[in-house]
């Protein structure tokens, strides 16, 4: 926008999104190009990791799903998480949160993005929902190279979350793939089971001993098995009611 505007003779004021960092709002970082920087793993100085792509086409997809829900701030953190288990080399490093797994990488690369106007921000009712901005289809066909090496982690995201219908679902699901990865990398992943899945995931999330969310991590375990995220044995003792998505 910086760029754009700057050779018109008269006088323009750019407001910048809260949180940007002062390296960001200075002349040298505003003449250089939007897409000049290398790859880099993570968003610590502010360059696009060309891998992002992959999540900016991820969402470019599911916007343009007629019945997927908005991608809200959560949401948006969620496939993160995901692509990143995919297989993408995101840069970005998950930790335990309260709301599954996190990033906190994450929201720094939601502002470098917002920044080169890669994704914007549009107020849905009392939801804030994420989608791609108008730089995303130039950047987009720059990238292909990037696009087509993660193009199975894409499609393969993109399929999840058009089958979950709102965030408590992808805080769920989301949660028992962290799980899984934790357990393999904590013992023999090959004599894992599906409820060793559920009792770990119900031990981190105390509270949510009720039998609707047990129901539900229930059904997100073992969708995320016959949708081939995770490799568990199959356990008859887990109590499933139903298929949640």
């Amino acid at each position: 926008m910086y760029q754009k505007l700057a050779s018109l003779d008269i006088p323009v004021m750019i407001f910048a999104p809260y949180g940007t960092s002062r390296h960001e709002l200075t002349d040298k970082f505003f003449q250089q190009s939007l897409h000049e920087a290398g790859p880099e793993k993570g968003s610590s100085r502010g360059r696009i990791n060309p891998n992002w792509i992959a999540l900016l086409e991820a969402i470019y997809q599911l916007e343009h799903q007629l019945h997927a829900n908005p991608v809200g701030r959560t949401i948006f953190q969620k496939i993160c998480y995901t692509l990143t288990e995919a297989g993408v080399d995101t840069g970005f490093r998950f930790k335990q949160g309260s709301y599954g797994p996190f990033s906190a990488e994450v929201k720094q690369a939601l502002a470098t993005l917002a920044n080169a106007n890669l994704i914007h921000e549009q107020q849905l009712g009392r939801m804030t929902a994420i989608r791609t901005g108008p730089e995303f289809l130039t950047v987009r066909a720059k990238y292909g190279e990037a696009l087509k090496a993660n193009n199975d982690a894409v499609q393969k995201t993109v399929d999840l979350f058009s089958r979950i219908k709102n965030t408590d679902q992808a805080e769920e699901v989301t949660t028992v793939f962290f799980m899984v990865r934790r357990l393999q990398r904590q013992g023999d992943g090959s004599t894992l089971t599906e409820q060793d899945v559920y009792d770990a995931v119900l031990e981190w999330k105390k509270h949510w001993d009720t039998p609707e969310k047990h129901s539900a991590i229930a059904a997100a375990v073992r969708n995320l098995m016959m949708l081939g995220w995770m490799k568990v044995q199959f356990s008859e003792s887990l109590p499933v009611e139903q298929m949640a998505f």
